[in-house]
């Protein structure tokens, strides 16, 4: 899976990063393509089952942007109304787990 981020034009001090670049994901990053600039530099890839892959991809787009402040989409994990509780325990733990690098 990857991430991609975007200088925003009207926020002038903020970058916008998308992590998950599935159906959902890529029809957000369409879109913000309206409202921003995307970063050269602007898509990491990952795996999903690092959440320290994760992190870093995250913590990359972040200091590529040259940005103060940021906002984070999150709109990856593993898809399904079946997905099993393992699973979702799992992708919960990685969110968490990036939401720290906000903090």
């Amino acid at each position: 899976m990857s991430a991609a981020a975007f200088n925003l034009y009207k926020l002038k001090n903020t970058c916008c990063v998308v992590v998950g670049l599935g159906l959902i994901g890529q029809s957000i990053t369409d879109y913000l393509g309206l409202y921003g600039e995307r970063l050269k530099s602007g898509t990491q890839s990952f795996s999903w089952d690092s959440s320290d892959d994760i992190e870093k991809s995250i913590n990359n787009l972040i200091q590529s942007s040259g940005r103060e402040r940021f906002e984070l989409i999150w709109s990856g994990g593993m898809p399904g109304f079946l997905l099993r509780m393992m699973k979702w325990k799992k992708n919960t733990k990685f969110f968490q787990s990036s939401l720290k690098i906000l903090q």
